[in-house]
């Protein structure tokens, strides 16, 4: 079995985030190893684009709220591949992160050829007016963790303005993992976290208004959603218990996740029994579980501006 994150994140420094009491910036504060495998598990997890979108026919696209921006150098490097340097010349993928210290961190591992993919500080609540009809493609992914529920229908509102006419905008964000019936330890723990993100000003249950915001930011003359299960502990035939080093991975990444739990008021008696109770459960293999993610996408009118 493979762990529900990988036990050692690559592909740049872990950052210690100063800034808003968002829960992203709570998770990032207190368990800096677990935010930064999980966004590498995302990004392995998730595909790049819908199937229907032509990497030939994107010059410039715009990652909003991109971390580190792993998704555009992806992106990139697909085009790099598919089409070679000289025919993506004029492409130019730009990211957008709040986060001083994640855009100091993006910018010491960002290695692309020409300064195509570039990452700036900038707040997507309020894009830069220059930006108005600009991107062919925009993109944003899994910052339910960082905006409180009245903030959707602003960013989607914006993500609207910077797409050209004609040009794409995709929106994912996940549910809570699914519950498991022989596994009352798991369900508990994710109640905890579902309890731990609203706490901390994020939004655990966003996939819920998805639909409805995503329709109000319009007009599109395209709207489609779809719902991808991402596998976090599928059923094995594998019988037995946890190898060692397998078992020590899952325990440090729960163990890593108590401090930004208990400032959510769960109390720390009750944590330490939950976290005995999802590690024998991990290991005897009674979790199965998925983690769906809505993917909403919209094309924008060719007469809209």
């Amino acid at each position: 079995m493979e762990p529900l994150i990988p036990p050692h994140p690559r592909g740049g420094p872990i950052v210690k985030s100063s800034g808003t009491n968002a829960s992203c910036e709570a998770l990032i504060l207190q368990a800096p190893r677990v935010f930064e495998a999980l966004q590498i598990f995302v990004q392995r997890s998730l595909p790049l684009l819908p199937a229907d979108i032509s990497l030939a026919s994107l010059t410039h696209v715009l990652d909003v709220g991109c971390g580190r921006h792993l998704w555009g150098r992806a992106l990139f490097h697909a085009m790099l591949e598919q089409a070679g340097p000289d025919l993506i010349a004029d492409v130019r993928i730009d990211g957008i992160e709040i986060c001083h210290e994640i855009v100091q961190a993006a910018r010491t591992t960002l290695r692309t050829a020409r300064e195509q993919v570039l990452i700036s500080q900038g707040n997507l609540l309020n894009l830069p007016a220059e930006s108005e009809n600009r991107y062919q493609l925009v993109h944003m992914r899994f910052l339910a963790l960082s905006l409180p529920p009245f903030s959707w229908s602003q960013a989607l509102a914006q993500l609207y303005r910077v797409c050209a006419p004609g040009g794409t905008v995709i929106w994912l964000e996940p549910s809570l993992p699914t519950p498991s019936d022989k596994a009352l330890g798991w369900n508990q723990w994710l109640r905890w976290i579902a309890q731990a993100v609203a706490t901390q000003g994020g939004s655990p249950s966003i996939d819920q208004s998805m639909d409805a915001i995503f329709q109000q930011a319009g007009p599109w003359m395209k709207l489609h959603r779809e719902i991808i299960p991402v596998p976090l502990l599928p059923p094995t035939r594998i019988q037995g218990s946890l190898l060692p080093d397998q078992l020590q991975t899952l325990s440090s990444w729960i163990f890593e996740l108590r401090p930004w739990l208990e400032q959510s008021g769960i109390p720390a008696n009750q944590l330490a029994k939950g976290l005995s109770q999802v590690l024998d459960e991990l290991n005897s293999r009674r979790i199965i579980s998925t983690w769906p993610w809505t993917v909403m996408t919209g094309t924008k009118p060719t007469g809209r501006r």
